[in-house]
């Protein structure tokens, strides 16, 4: 073990304190795949619950790996408010919920815009 790089000897101690933690508990995710899964889903209802005040937004995952979106007002108790979906159709559904941010624009953006419009029509 000596003769492995820091970057190996940790790699070791990750897999031995993953395995450990998948005999404590069967829900944790089986590899970074599946992890990565979850972070990029549990990102986009983050993203979400900044963006709508209104409602509680939180994921489930059921035992073949499709998410779903649950919904709760305050103090409610949480509702499903999709089907079960693969994750990059659920972080599309996610992104689509609730009300939108306004993209800026800046004034050079605007002359820009206008400046491509004139070549358009040839002027």
């Amino acid at each position: 073990m000596y003769g492995l790089p820091a970057a190996g000897r940790a790699c070791l101690f990750s897999s031995a304190v993953r395995e450990a933690a998948l005999q404590y508990d069967e829900r944790l995710p089986t590899s970074l795949s599946d992890a990565m899964r979850s972070t990029k889903a549990s990102s986009a209802i983050a993203r979400l619950n900044e963006r709508d005040t209104d409602y509680r937004y939180s994921l489930g995952i059921n035992a073949s790996g499709m998410f779903y979106l649950l919904r709760a007002a305050p103090g409610g108790k949480p509702e499903r408010v999709s089907p079960d979906l693969p994750l990059d159709e659920f972080v599309e559904l996610v992104k689509k919920t609730g009300p939108q941010k306004k993209v800026r624009v800046s004034k050079l953006d605007e002359a820009f815009e206008k400046q491509l419009g004139n070549r358009a029509r040839g002027e």
